[in-house]
């Protein structure tokens, strides 16, 4: 059994990675494959003839859990990560958070701006007795609310986000939002705080965002994130169907061992870690449950629609099964 590199997948292991996702896609940055010999293509009951390293800790012993929307998710018995393999190109990922943000679901977010502004100033004031610094960097700005929240307090703050017309919207509030994804961000300085809410989940090479993240931090700095949490009751009750599981774009899901497994391979250690709300209101979760999860949807759709205007709207701080994890680089 052979260790292949990325180069030789694409060409030996297509058809199997066709089958999986009725797509051809491509492997991150380092993540390596094993072919088993004499194992039949993948298909939906098929057994998988590829196995796939894990990409937080490098272990073999995976298997894929499901299928859905046409992309498989895998879990790695060792650090409980759950992941997609293969991922989606970068170019797919563009093209759909680009449309998400003219036209779809990302698009309605940004434009309840009573609920997002609610939603930055809920996340500062969760951060400021945890953190320490005035020059911030907000990784996955969207149109600039927490970058606003940032600037009223009195920080130094710049954006960047990989969509252009999320960060043409936030340049219009007279923001510095860059395009950019971080591993690519020409910083030339360190930041004191570096934060990135619900980033981790998209990215293709989590190893590499991390690191790209700590380049950019002196020692005593801070990183902050939120991440769907893996370990969340929502994700036992719910299992597949949990409404973390979105296929276009939530390509890795954090356990707390992932998490921790993976900071401290780049040198990053957790000092908090632990369950945190996100202010929404019932009237843009069921939206969400819309398109992410049918089944809850029609349950949960007469609900909602049979209370008072004013309750579906209004903004309250929910437990939806996230996770807040606030690390530091303490050497440089």
């Amino acid at each position: 059994m052979s260790l292949l590199t990325p180069s030789v997948v694409d060409r030996q292991c297509t058809q199997s990675v066709y089958l999986v996702t009725n797509k051809v896609s491509y492997l991150p940055d380092g993540l390596t494959i094993r072919l088993l010999h004499g194992m039949t293509p993948l298909g939906q009951n098929a057994q998988a003839d590829c196995v796939v390293n894990c990409p937080i800790c490098g272990d073999s012993q995976v298997y894929r859990r499901f299928i859905k929307r046409d992309r498989a998710y895998w879990r790695c018995r060792n650090c409980a990560l759950d992941f997609q393999w293969p991922v989606p190109t970068a170019a797919e990922l563009l093209q759909y958070y680009e449309r998400s943000y003219r036209e779809g679901l990302y698009k309605t977010f940004v434009d309840a701006e009573q609920m997002k502004a609610q939603t930055a100033a809920y996340r500062y004031k969760v951060l400021s007795d945890k953190v320490q610094g005035s020059l911030w960097l907000d990784v996955g700005c969207a149109d600039g609310q927490f970058l606003s929240v940032l600037h009223a307090r009195g920080h130094a703050a710049t954006g960047i986000d990989v969509s252009e017309v999320a960060v043409q919207r936030a340049q219009q509030r007279g923001l510095d939002a860059r395009v950019a994804a971080l591993e690519e961000f020409p910083a030339n300085t360190t930041f004191d705080v570096i934060t990135a809410f619900d980033v981790l989940e998209h990215v293709r090479n989590p190893i590499g965002f991390l690191r790209s993240a700590r380049d950019m931090m002196h020692a005593g700095s801070y990183f902050a994130i939120t991440t769907p949490n893996l370990n969340s009751l929502l994700r036992h009750v719910m299992g597949r169907r949990w409404y973390f599981y979105i296929p276009d774009e939530h390509l890795h899901l954090f356990s707390r061992l992932a998490l921790d497994r993976a900071y401290r391979q780049v040198g990053l250690r957790i000092l908090r870690c632990g369950p945190v709300g996100k202010p929404l209101t019932l009237r843009y979760g069921l939206t969400q449950f819309q398109e992410y999860n049918p089944l809850v949807y029609r349950f949960l759709r007469p609900v909602v629609q049979s209370l008072p205007g004013g309750l579906r709207d209004l903004v309250i701080p929910y437990r939806i099964g996230e996770l807040l994890a606030v690390a530091r680089r303490e050497t440089y």
